[in-house]
């Protein structure tokens, strides 16, 4: 991969027409430079835009690292907005940047285009103006939110209305449950509402395809609707007392595709273990597990392991697992239905960089209605256990909520 970066300072503050101006004099340059070899060939492309917001304590080395994968998968018009409101000088200034990466072929150069904008102060309530102007038209527009949502932030709601997609990484969230049920809400709100995307989400793509595929065999699929107890694994993020988002969102994406409805919902702390019960359509109880797998190191951890098992009368006992093997490298199924043990399917798993999710994200324009139903069953979780936590407390949970 080859990167060139050229940074040009406008030296005007936010001026939409200078930035303009300056970015087709970069091209110019760039274009006719003589040169030899692949780098003399310069291709401009842009297919989208995306928005990206950091702070001065954020690591901008990884965020330069995952904009050059994403935009040597996807080139677009990215604007990086590094927002300092805790400053006491109130300012706004802006740069510009190319990104360019060698084609598959190695024949030219790809490039596209970063604007840069500093604001500080009250001017980080005005970003969204000075972006507005700078959008490429005719092409989609993604906000890359890579913090909880915040509602109440002007900064936030404002770029949202800019956009056509949202993006979250539910992973990243320090509070797993209060950033779940921000989602929640925001997915409720039909004035900020925009189709949304969670890296989180992508994570567990493969676990939930294993998971769904248990029930092509035909003679597992009776035991579907006969489920009353299930055992979520996983490795929870260092610091955090909560379930895990991924462990929710697992949860949740399980009782919202079945139609379970919870009914009650605890937690102990030693061993910590959060116990959950749902109800089928049909009236039958399922008694969940939710529990703390591994030692925390870090983020947020895979999820390590699933049981489901079914004890109804007139049925054979049978048990169906999903687990993680050989240091997370492998996704294998067991199936034991009448105590006859089989080995079904086992999935190579290959993590992949939040840079090459983020590209796959911005490939997406759809609703993900099945997403969306997963937040909403796993911010019931979340609710359910905070009350639990503080009972009678309906002030308390308002203001968890909001």
């Amino acid at each position: 991969m080859s990167h060139i970066e050229q940074r040009t300072s406008t030296g005007t503050g936010v001026d939409p027409q200078a930035i303009e101006r300056q970015l087709t004099e970069m091209w110019r340059v760039m274009t006719e430079s003589p040169g030899s070899g692949p780098e003399a060939a310069v291709t401009r492309a842009c297919i989208l835009n995306l928005i990206t917001c950091c702070t001065p304590s954020d690591d901008r080395q990884q965020l330069e690292q995952l904009l050059d994968e994403v935009t040597e998968l996807t080139p677009c018009r990215a604007f990086v907005i590094v927002l300092e409101p805790d400053s006491s000088e109130t300012a706004m200034d802006a740069y510009i940047s190319s990104r360019c990466h060698l084609s598959a072929r190695g024949s030219k150069q790809v490039c596209c285009e970063q604007v840069t904008i500093e604001a500080k102060g009250s001017a980080v309530n005005a970003v969204s103006s000075a972006v507005a102007p700078l959008l490429v038209s005719d092409v989609p527009v993604f906000l890359w939110w890579n913090r909880t949502p915040a509602v109440e932030e002007p900064v936030f709601t404002r770029l949202c209305n800019l956009t056509d997609r949202l993006i979250v990484d539910s992973g990243t969230f320090t509070r797993p449950y209060h950033g779940l049920l921000r989602l929640s809400s925001f997915i409720d709100n039909p004035t900020l509402y925009r189709p949304l995307s969670d890296l989180n989400w992508g994570r567990l793509t493969s676990w939930r395809s294993l998971v769904a595929s248990l029930w092509d065999v035909a003679e597992y699929r009776p035991f579907l609707t006969k489920i009353d107890s299930v055992i979520l694994g996983y490795d929870a993020p260092t610091g955090c007392r909560e379930i895990s988002a991924k462990a929710l969102l697992g949860l949740g994406w399980l009782a919202s595709r079945l139609g379970w409805r919870l009914i009650d919902a605890q937690t102990t702390q030693n061993p910590p273990v959060t116990r959950l019960t749902y109800r089928w359509p049909s009236g039958t109880d399922i008694r969940a597990e939710v529990v703390r797998s591994g030692e925390p190191e870090g983020r947020e951890g895979p999820l390590t392991r699933l049981v489901l098992s079914c004890s109804a009368a007139g049925h054979p006992p049978a048990e169906f697992r999903v687990g993680l093997k050989q240091k997370g490298c492998k996704l294998e199924t067991v199936s034991n239905v009448g105590g006859r043990l089989e080995m079904d399917r086992v999935l190579q798993y290959e993590p992949r960089s939040d840079g090459v999710r983020l590209a796959a994200e911005l490939a997406l324009l759809e609703t993900d209605r099945v997403y969306e139903q997963t937040v909403r069953s796993a911010a019931e979780i979340a609710e359910a256990l905070h009350q639990a936590k503080s009972p009678g407390n309906r002030k308390d949970l308002k203001d968890f909520k909001d």
